[in-house]
Protein backbone atom coordinates (compact mmCIF):
# COMPACT_ATOMS: atom_id res chain seq x y z
CA UNK A 1 0.00 0.00 0.00
CA UNK A 2 2.61 1.90 1.08
CA UNK A 3 4.69 1.66 -2.46
CA UNK A 4 1.40 2.65 -4.33
CA UNK A 5 1.28 5.80 -2.90
CA UNK A 6 4.61 6.58 -3.31
CA UNK A 7 4.35 6.12 -6.96
CA UNK A 8 0.63 8.10 -7.24
CA UNK A 9 2.71 10.73 -5.40
CA UNK A 10 5.33 10.60 -7.70
CA UNK A 11 3.00 10.95 -10.60
CA UNK A 12 1.39 14.35 -9.47
CA UNK A 13 4.47 15.73 -8.97
CA UNK A 14 5.56 14.97 -12.26
CA UNK A 15 1.82 16.00 -13.77
CA UNK A 16 2.47 19.07 -12.03
CA UNK A 17 6.37 19.93 -12.91
CA UNK A 18 5.04 18.92 -16.76
CA UNK A 19 2.35 21.16 -17.10
CA UNK A 20 4.61 24.39 -15.25
CA UNK A 21 7.54 23.28 -17.71
CA UNK A 22 4.61 23.41 -20.65
CA UNK A 23 3.58 26.90 -20.16
CA UNK A 24 4.76 29.26 -23.08
CA UNK A 25 5.70 32.56 -21.83
CA UNK A 26 6.80 33.69 -25.52
CA UNK A 27 8.89 37.15 -24.54
CA UNK A 28 11.15 36.79 -27.23
CA UNK A 29 8.02 36.47 -30.08
CA UNK A 30 7.42 39.36 -32.12
CA UNK A 31 3.89 40.49 -32.72
CA UNK A 32 1.51 43.72 -33.48
CA UNK A 33 0.45 43.54 -29.61
CA UNK A 34 4.45 43.68 -28.55
CA UNK A 35 6.02 45.63 -31.20
CA UNK A 36 4.61 48.80 -31.96
CA UNK A 37 5.77 50.39 -28.35
CA UNK A 38 8.63 53.09 -29.02
CA UNK A 39 9.67 55.41 -31.47
CA UNK A 40 12.51 52.67 -32.86
CA UNK A 41 9.83 50.05 -33.54
CA UNK A 42 7.42 52.97 -35.27
CA UNK A 43 10.40 53.78 -37.49
CA UNK A 44 10.95 50.65 -38.06
CA UNK A 45 7.58 49.81 -39.76
CA UNK A 46 8.00 52.83 -41.50
CA UNK A 47 11.48 51.59 -42.91
CA UNK A 48 9.70 48.41 -43.91
CA UNK A 49 7.02 50.01 -45.48
CA UNK A 50 9.63 51.82 -47.99
CA UNK A 51 11.48 48.81 -48.48
CA UNK A 52 8.19 46.52 -49.30
CA UNK A 53 6.97 49.52 -52.04
CA UNK A 54 10.57 49.55 -53.52
CA UNK A 55 10.44 45.66 -54.10
CA UNK A 56 7.53 46.30 -56.77
CA UNK A 57 10.20 48.56 -58.76
CA UNK A 58 13.27 47.43 -58.29
CA UNK A 59 13.32 44.97 -61.07
CA UNK A 60 12.86 45.59 -64.21
CA UNK A 61 9.54 43.23 -64.71
CA UNK A 62 7.55 46.08 -62.12
CA UNK A 63 7.65 48.40 -64.97
CA UNK A 64 6.15 46.09 -67.17
CA UNK A 65 2.69 47.76 -66.59
CA UNK A 66 3.87 51.00 -68.19
CA UNK A 67 5.08 49.89 -71.40
CA UNK A 68 1.13 50.60 -72.71
CA UNK A 69 2.51 54.56 -73.16
CA UNK A 70 4.40 56.27 -75.74
CA UNK A 71 7.62 56.23 -73.61
CA UNK A 72 8.63 53.06 -73.29
CA UNK A 73 8.63 50.37 -75.82
CA UNK A 74 10.38 46.49 -76.42
CA UNK A 75 10.72 43.81 -79.14
CA UNK A 76 8.94 40.09 -78.81
CA UNK A 77 11.77 38.06 -78.74
CA UNK A 78 13.55 36.12 -76.15
CA UNK A 79 11.96 36.70 -72.35
CA UNK A 80 10.27 39.61 -73.68
CA UNK A 81 6.86 38.70 -74.27
CA UNK A 82 5.52 39.94 -70.96
CA UNK A 83 6.54 43.17 -71.67
CA UNK A 84 5.60 43.49 -74.85
CA UNK A 85 1.81 41.99 -74.60
CA UNK A 86 1.34 44.99 -72.32
CA UNK A 87 2.96 46.98 -75.20
CA UNK A 88 0.16 46.04 -77.31
CA UNK A 89 -2.48 46.30 -74.80
CA UNK A 90 -3.30 42.33 -74.73
CA UNK A 91 -1.67 41.23 -71.27
CA UNK A 92 -3.73 38.56 -69.60
CA UNK A 93 -3.40 36.82 -66.04
CA UNK A 94 -0.81 34.76 -67.36
CA UNK A 95 1.69 37.54 -67.94
CA UNK A 96 4.54 36.53 -65.83
CA UNK A 97 5.38 40.14 -65.06
CA UNK A 98 2.33 40.91 -63.09
CA UNK A 99 3.30 39.07 -60.04
CA UNK A 100 5.72 41.55 -59.29
CA UNK A 101 3.34 44.03 -58.90
CA UNK A 102 0.59 42.41 -57.31
CA UNK A 103 2.76 40.25 -54.54
CA UNK A 104 4.57 43.15 -53.35
CA UNK A 105 1.89 45.97 -53.25
CA UNK A 106 -0.11 43.93 -51.04
CA UNK A 107 2.64 43.14 -49.08
CA UNK A 108 2.80 46.47 -48.67
CA UNK A 109 -0.69 47.13 -47.63
CA UNK A 110 -0.76 44.00 -45.12
CA UNK A 111 2.17 46.28 -43.28
CA UNK A 112 0.09 49.55 -44.24
CA UNK A 113 -2.69 47.64 -42.81
CA UNK A 114 -0.62 46.86 -39.54
CA UNK A 115 0.60 49.79 -38.75
CA UNK A 116 -2.35 52.04 -39.23
CA UNK A 117 -4.15 49.90 -36.69
CA UNK A 118 -1.04 49.87 -34.12
CA UNK A 119 0.41 53.28 -34.30
CA UNK A 120 -1.72 54.83 -31.44
CA UNK A 121 -0.73 51.75 -29.07
CA UNK A 122 2.85 53.03 -29.23
CA UNK A 123 2.97 54.94 -25.58
CA UNK A 124 6.49 54.91 -25.91
CA UNK A 125 6.59 57.62 -28.72
CA UNK A 126 5.88 61.14 -28.89
CA UNK A 127 2.57 61.86 -30.22
CA UNK A 128 4.35 63.62 -33.44
CA UNK A 129 6.54 60.39 -33.88
CA UNK A 130 2.76 58.26 -33.81
CA UNK A 131 1.51 60.80 -36.09
CA UNK A 132 3.88 60.83 -38.62
CA UNK A 133 4.09 56.93 -38.70
CA UNK A 134 0.40 56.68 -38.74
CA UNK A 135 0.65 59.16 -42.28
CA UNK A 136 2.81 56.93 -43.61
CA UNK A 137 0.88 53.65 -43.52
CA UNK A 138 -1.84 55.55 -45.02
CA UNK A 139 0.14 57.74 -47.74
CA UNK A 140 1.72 53.77 -48.93
CA UNK A 141 -1.58 51.82 -48.78
CA UNK A 142 -3.22 54.90 -51.07
CA UNK A 143 -0.19 54.53 -53.17
CA UNK A 144 -0.11 50.43 -53.68
CA UNK A 145 -3.79 50.40 -54.74
CA UNK A 146 -3.41 53.27 -56.70
CA UNK A 147 -1.31 50.64 -58.57
CA UNK A 148 -3.54 48.24 -58.08
CA UNK A 149 -6.73 49.39 -59.22
CA UNK A 150 -5.46 51.39 -62.60
CA UNK A 151 -3.61 47.64 -63.49
CA UNK A 152 -6.10 45.11 -63.02
CA UNK A 153 -9.91 47.25 -62.36
CA UNK A 154 -11.57 45.28 -59.49
CA UNK A 155 -9.43 44.16 -56.71
CA UNK A 156 -9.74 42.49 -53.67
CA UNK A 157 -9.45 45.71 -50.85
CA UNK A 158 -8.56 44.80 -47.45
CA UNK A 159 -8.34 47.39 -44.75
CA UNK A 160 -6.92 44.83 -41.73
CA UNK A 161 -3.46 43.19 -41.67
CA UNK A 162 -4.81 39.49 -41.80
CA UNK A 163 -5.94 39.86 -45.82
CA UNK A 164 -8.51 37.38 -45.14
CA UNK A 165 -10.06 36.49 -48.97
CA UNK A 166 -12.71 38.80 -49.98
CA UNK A 167 -14.63 39.99 -52.84
CA UNK A 168 -13.32 42.20 -55.35
CA UNK A 169 -13.69 46.21 -54.60
CA UNK A 170 -14.95 48.23 -57.63
CA UNK A 171 -12.50 51.12 -58.79
CA UNK A 172 -14.93 53.94 -57.60
CA UNK A 173 -14.95 52.00 -54.02
CA UNK A 174 -10.86 51.80 -54.22
CA UNK A 175 -10.48 55.33 -55.06
CA UNK A 176 -12.81 56.44 -52.50
CA UNK A 177 -10.09 54.69 -50.08
CA UNK A 178 -7.06 56.57 -51.67
CA UNK A 179 -8.42 59.93 -51.69
CA UNK A 180 -9.34 59.00 -47.63
CA UNK A 181 -6.07 57.87 -46.76
CA UNK A 182 -3.97 60.77 -48.96
CA UNK A 183 -6.11 63.36 -46.76
CA UNK A 184 -5.29 61.86 -43.28
CA UNK A 185 -1.63 60.97 -44.74
CA UNK A 186 -1.95 65.69 -46.08
CA UNK A 187 -2.88 66.21 -42.61
CA UNK A 188 -0.72 64.08 -40.08
CA UNK A 189 2.76 64.00 -42.03
CA UNK A 190 5.11 67.44 -41.92
CA UNK A 191 5.82 70.02 -44.49
CA UNK A 192 9.52 68.50 -44.42
CA UNK A 193 11.41 65.47 -43.53
CA UNK A 194 14.22 65.73 -41.56
CA UNK A 195 16.14 62.01 -40.92
CA UNK A 196 19.83 60.91 -41.00
CA UNK A 197 21.02 60.25 -44.76
CA UNK A 198 21.71 57.21 -46.55
CA UNK A 199 25.18 56.15 -46.60
CA UNK A 200 26.93 59.32 -44.83
CA UNK A 201 25.32 59.41 -41.36
CA UNK A 202 24.11 63.32 -42.15
CA UNK A 203 20.96 64.91 -41.62
CA UNK A 204 19.31 65.53 -44.53
CA UNK A 205 16.47 67.96 -45.22
CA UNK A 206 13.55 67.54 -48.21
CA UNK A 207 11.19 70.69 -48.44
CA UNK A 208 7.94 70.70 -49.61
CA UNK A 209 7.36 70.42 -53.30
CA UNK A 210 5.66 73.34 -55.14
CA UNK A 211 1.78 73.26 -55.55
CA UNK A 212 0.64 71.35 -58.38
CA UNK A 213 -2.05 69.30 -59.96
CA UNK A 214 -2.91 66.45 -57.93
CA UNK A 215 -1.97 62.95 -60.03
CA UNK A 216 -5.23 61.57 -58.51
CA UNK A 217 -7.32 63.75 -61.47
CA UNK A 218 -4.77 61.79 -63.88
CA UNK A 219 -7.39 58.69 -63.54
Amino acid sequence: MKKHLIIAALAAFGLASCQGFLDEDPKGSITPQTFYKTTEDLHAATLGLALAHNLAWNQTGGMATTFGSDDITTHAGGNKTGFADFDVFRANASNDRMPIWWDNFYKTIKSANSLIANYPNASGASETDRQNAGGVGHFYRALSYFFLTRTWGEVPMPLEASLTPQNNAKPQEIYAVIVADLQKAETMLPDGWTAPAARTGQISFRPKAPPRRSWLTYT
